[in-house]
């Protein structure tokens, strides 16, 4: 199983950070160099990104 989470929401970083979530790191998509942000997953990101998706 996967211990990283991406995310490429400017919106959910901000509501993350917001609830005391950190990411561990910023990196640019090679791709089309969009910015993202990587989480180690846990039980309180898993919560957070549950009642994210429950209000979007």
């Amino acid at each position: 199983m996967n211990k990283l989470y991406c995310c490429y929401s400017l919106n959910l970083r901000n509501y993350l950070t917001k609830h005391g979530v950190r990411y561990e790191l910023c990196a640019n998509n090679p791709n089309n160099n969009n910015r993202f942000w990587v989480y180690i997953k846990n039980e309180e990101l898993s919560k957070l990104l549950n009642e994210w998706s429950a209000n979007q």
